[in-house]
């Protein structure tokens, strides 16, 4: 495994991702969504530094399974531009080839 000190960016999508998945968990109990984002912030941390930690899951893209909330992020490796690039956020009952088919 190679360490590495990666950039994070995101498509926009992923933003709404986070957002919606945040204000959710804030209306279902205050101070929730606030939890939330601060793991999800811990996870992409640790993916700018190890960012081949997970394995390809289609084509060029790797799933995170987070494990304190349900939900898994997949993102792209820029070796070039040492860039961690995030597609989506999303639950982990989704399907996954609704998740494919939002990535082509």
């Amino acid at each position: 495994m190679q360490n590495w000190d990666f950039n994070i960016s995101f498509v926009p999508e992923a933003i709404i991702d986070i957002y919606e998945i945040t204000r959710y968990y804030e209306i279902q109990q205050p101070g929730l969504g606030k939890e939330f984002y601060e793991y999800i912030n811990e996870s992409l941390e640790l993916l700018k530094i190890f960012p081949y930690i997970y394995k390809r899951f289609y084509k060029k893209y790797r799933i995170s399974i987070l494990s304190k909330f349900p939900f898994n992020i997949v993102y792209q490796i820029d070796k070039q531009g040492k860039n961690v690039i995030i597609y989506i956020v999303f639950h982990q009952s989704r399907n996954l080839r609704s998740i494919k088919k939002r990535l082509n």
